[in-house]
C-alpha cells in the first residue's frame, strides 16, 4: 500500500508540476501531496481509494464527488471479482 501511495507521489509531482494552471488547481495538488506525505508518515491511515480519489479529483479540478466515485470504485471492484472467478485465478 505505502508502494502505491508512493508512486502516486511521484506521479502527481511528475504530472501535476505540468498541468498546475491556476491557483485552485495549485492549492488542489498540494492538499493531495500533502494528504499523502500523511498517509506516508502515519499521521493518518492509509487509504488506498481516497488516494486515488485525491488525485483524480486535484486532475479534475475538484470537479469529482466522493460518493459517485466510490460507486465507480466499488462497481469496477465487482466486475474484477467476477473477472478472477470466470478465469479461475482466485482460491
Amino acid at each position: 500500500m505505502r508502494l502505491v501511495i508512493t508512486l502516486s507521489i511521484l506521479s502527481l509531482t511528475l504530472h501535476g508540476n505540468a498541468m498546475i494552471d491556476s491557483s485552485m488547481s495549485r492549492s488542489l495538488y498540494y492538499s493531495a501531496f500533502s494528504d499523502y506525505v500523511d498517509m506516508l508518515s502515519d499521521k493518518s491511515t492509509l487509504d488506498f481509494k481516497k488516494a486515488v480519489f485525491m488525485y483524480e479529483n486535484a486532475y479534475h479540478a475538484d470537479t469529482l464527488e466522493f460518493s459517485s466515485f466510490s460507486e465507480h470504485f466499488a462497481q469496477l471492484a465487482e466486475e474484477l471479482k467476477s473477472f478472477i472467478k470466470f478465469k479461475g485465478i482466485g482460491k
